[in-house]
């Protein structure tokens, strides 16, 4: 998944980019808690200044997020984090609908998900949009005319 994460393809970086800076933000804002002393950074082998500097969320996941949950690797961490590990619990029909467009999940990212629930009743449809172009261009247009009202 990591690689399909820095491709440029439906605008993948840039959401990929906003998540890491929102991310960001929300541990800027919680530091306190999420960081309460040295002694408990030093224990994880936290270290601040590659959190602040993180330019992806591949990054931000290697030197926070895996830490914090005792993996040894980022790929330990996705794979755990994974859906695929709960499909062998799935007991009614289950339908997953995903955009061909989706800049976050595309669909070569599913292909192990797909094969491990044929056997389930499990239905994943695509649909082939420009979804996530449309939302976006809707969602700039509704934030700027919301602010020129103010």
């Amino acid at each position: 998944m990591a690689q399909h994460l820095l491709q440029w393809e439906n605008f993948r970086r840039l959401y990929l980019f906003v998540m890491t800076e929102n991310m960001r933000m929300i541990l800027r804002r919680w530091q306190r808690q999420l960081f309460p002393s040295e002694e408990f950074k030093r224990d994880r082998g936290i270290v601040e200044r590659d959190i602040w500097s993180a330019g992806t969320l591949l990054e931000l996941d290697d030197c926070y997020t895996r830490k914090i949950h005792d993996f040894d690797t980022v790929e330990e961490l996705y794979h755990w984090s994974s859906c695929i590990n709960y499909l062998d619990s799935v007991t009614v029909p289950l339908v997953c609908i995903n955009a061909l467009d989706d800049p976050i999940i595309p669909p070569v990212v599913l292909e192990e998900t797909i094969k491990a629930a044929a056997s389930k009743h499990f239905f994943l449809l695509y649909e082939n949009t420009e979804y996530y172009t449309e939302y976006y261009t809707e969602y700039r247009n509704d934030i700027t005319s919301s602010q020129a009202h103010f």
